[in-house]
């Protein structure tokens, strides 16, 4: 689900156990509007279709496929229909379909050599994310100044400027769980993602990175 890079097999006693659970809450509705925003900049999905969701997760952009074909559809037609998603687990950057297998496919590099001919390939760039920032500033608090960075340095994922205009916008709700709690799975998410992996720092320093 968030595999770290190296093969460090510590990991703090504080850190939240990435489960299934977690990661639902911690994705919350963002994968979901994702996925709509997504397939809204393709023509509509025809009949006999194959979509591949690579690296589904929870399987949130999965229900919104579904969603998106009932919506598109005819509704006495779309109630007619028996949809239905397979899981399938497998390294989803060594991908064991046969070439040619899906009309749409959503995801990554492998996707050009399993989608059919005139398919459609769906791939989203998480580029301007306003609360990566923050993040990696408290990744690299209570780290040794030579350690690589989690997820080889977010800090190039966004800009100030960007985070700013969102937040200085009229209008502008965000809704997250309770703080401290929403900042503790960031932490646990990310912190021990990097080659390095989890370092064994004092607790003093991982309440500072916190």
């Amino acid at each position: 689900m968030n595999a770290p890079e190296g093969n460090n097999p510590f990991v703090p006693k504080q850190a939240i156990v990435p489960t299934f659970e977690f990661y639902k809450e911690l994705a919350a509705d963002g994968v979901m509007n994702l996925a709509r925003t997504s397939l809204a900049q393709i023509p509509s999905i025809q009949d006999g279709a194959i979509i591949h969701d690579n690296g589904c997760g929870t399987g949130a952009a999965t229900v919104s496929v579904i969603t998106f074909l009932d919506a598109s559809s005819n509704p006495q037609h779309s109630k007619d229909k028996n949809r239905s998603a397979e899981a399938i687990v497998m390294d989803s950057n060594a991908l064991t379909f046969p070439n040619v297998t899906f009309s749409h496919s959503i995801a990554d590099a492998l996707l050009f050599r399993t989608i059919k001919p005139g398919g459609y390939a769906i791939a989203n760039a998480w580029h301007n994310i306003p609360n990566m920032p923050p993040i990696e500033a408290a990744a690299k608090a209570p780290k040794p100044p030579c350690t690589p960075p989690s997820r080889q340095g977010l800090e190039r994922w966004s800009k100030i400027v960007f985070l700013k205009s969102v937040y200085e916008q009229p209008e502008t709700n965000v809704t997250t769980s309770e703080i401290n709690h929403y900042a503790n799975m960031f932490w646990s998410f990310i912190f021990g993602t990097s080659r390095a992996g989890w370092l064994g720092v004092r607790r003093a320093k991982l309440r500072q990175g916190r």
